[in-house]
């Protein structure tokens, strides 16, 4: 065999090797990632995006790419569906506006009269907003600020305090803000008005708000 066919079959080797090597957990969620991000960039039209909620939020295929994404994230075993979420029938109700975007609630008993509701987590409200920040996360990644942390994929508190330690040092940039449960009116619109920019969809526009 010439030196060509000896490297050819050593290339050969070593792919099918790769393929047999089991990934890991941030490597799957990269992967998964990547699918939903490829779908979004197909619907870009001269830098401006369109109808994103319809043609990819709301389908079976990103939905369960997000909520494998959300499993990987939790530890939780990569090939089970733990709560049977049909994702056909979740995606039908995204894109005729049946979504209910509100939490589980469950009332309950306590000692005496008084009686709690309490907030379950919806796992399908969860679904769709990890869709929604990895659609949203190609259109406007190049825009974050490196100090940018929140609900961004691979940092979280703990990359956000490593940065404040090393870069912040001055007391100037201390000071005191107030924190409401409830987004200021003129703020989602004003942020909704930056996004129009780049992203033409006033369905998903609809749904951030309902979930603000």
């Amino acid at each position: 065999m010439t030196l060509a066919e000896n490297l050819a079959c050593l290339l050969e080797e070593s792919s099918s090797l790769d393929e047999r090597r089991p990934k890991s957990r941030m490597a799957l969620k990269r992967s998964f990632e990547l699918r939903i991000k490829k779908r979004v960039k197909e619907q870009s039209r001269n830098g401006i995006y369109q109808g994103l909620m319809e043609r990819v939020i709301a389908t079976p295929e990103t939905l369960k790419d997000a909520y494998s994404c959300i499993r990987l994230n939790s530890n939780v075993e990569k090939s089970v569906n733990y709560h049977n979420i049909c994702f056909d029938s979740l995606a039908e109700e995204l894109s005729n506006g049946s979504f209910n975007v509100g939490a589980n609630t469950s009332t309950i008993s306590t000692k005496g009269a008084r009686k709690e509701v309490l907030v379950l987590p919806n796992i399908k409200l969860k679904v769709v907003q990890e869709a929604i920040r990895i659609v949203l996360e190609v259109i406007y990644r190049p825009y974050f600020s490196k100090i940018s942390h929140g609900c961004r994929s691979g940092r979280g508190e703990a990359t956000a305090l490593k940065y404040i330690k090393k870069e912040i040092s001055s007391s100037d940039w201390w000071f005191t803000m107030h924190v409401y449960k409830k987004m200021n009116v003129c703020i989602l619109a004003k942020l909704i008005s930056l996004m129009e920019e780049k992203l033409e969809d006033p369905i998903l526009y609809a749904i951030i708000q309902s979930m603000v």
